[in-house]
């Protein structure tokens, strides 16, 4: 694959550079037999530790032509993909392609740009690393939804935007419905597939689990790995909503 983005050494390169320290980036598309260079902001928080490309951004480009890969550069480290990179590398299903750009003694130097293809692989659902947008609470209520039992709930991939919770943006309770979730009364018995939305550390719920049977939740917290947790105590106490799907259901209150 590094052969078909040969020629776009150069290009790489300076878009590194005159982003410094900030982490660049930029998504490759097909333009007739070879690939173009699309360069676009870093809308990261951390733009010197991390990049992000806009979701606006990213539907535009791919709206005008076939993008075949997502570029950035690593500040003063080696081109490696990081979890965070391989999780989203799985999720776009396109290669990936890193440039290092190093500073030393006032001159700009460059690794070889590196490339990592998806591998198609589902991550299991326990030890995730927590990779915001990618491999979250939300990312893992969907996936076991999906797996198990072929229900299919959309992404908010618009919505999911970080800091969202502490920024009073209700998420999870203002989707719920039209996710195709009912409310079940306060107190009512969890079946395999019921959501539970918690509030544990702003002024909206925050966090999503999915009961998976015999008294247990699985669900990843903020900066942890995924795990399987006793339902009751301390996630009950924080529970706002108990949320099951109309499919599973006879009727909805």
């Amino acid at each position: 694959m590094l052969d078909k983005v040969a020629h776009l050494e150069d290009a790489m390169r300076a878009h590194a550079q005159a982003e410094f320290p900030k982490e660049a980036c930029a998504l490759l598309v097909k333009k007739g037999k070879k690939a173009e260079f699309r360069p676009c902001v870093n809308s990261a928080e951390k733009p010197t530790l991390d990049f992000r490309i806009d979701s606006l951004e990213y539907r535009r480009v791919s709206g005008e032509d076939e993008v075949i890969g997502i570029w950035h550069s690593h500040i003063n480290r080696p081109p490696a993909m990081t979890p965070t990179d391989l999780a989203y590398c799985e999720i776009t299903a396109v290669p990936w392609f890193i440039t290092s750009i190093y500073l030393s003694d006032g001159q700009y130097v460059f690794s070889g740009t590196t490339v990592h293809e998806p591998t198609g692989c589902k991550p299991d659902y326990l030890q995730r690393p927590y990779v915001f947008g990618v491999m979250d609470c939300y990312s893992l209520c969907r996936d076991y939804l999906a797996r198990e039992l072929s229900i299919e709930i959309p992404a908010y991939q618009d919505c999911r935007v970080p800091g969202w919770a502490s920024k009073g943006y209700n998420f999870f309770a203002e989707k719920y419905e039209e996710a195709g979730f009912a409310r079940l009364p306060s107190g009512s018995a969890a079946e395999i597939g019921d959501l539970f939305l918690m509030q544990i550390a702003a002024g909206v719920p925050d966090h999503i689990g999915v009961y998976v049977g015999n008294d247990q939740m699985l669900h990843h917290p903020h900066g942890r790995l995924s795990q399987k947790s006793v339902y009751g105590g301390y996630w009950e106490k924080h529970t706002t909503h108990h949320l099951r799907h109309k499919s599973r259901m006879d009727h909805a209150d």
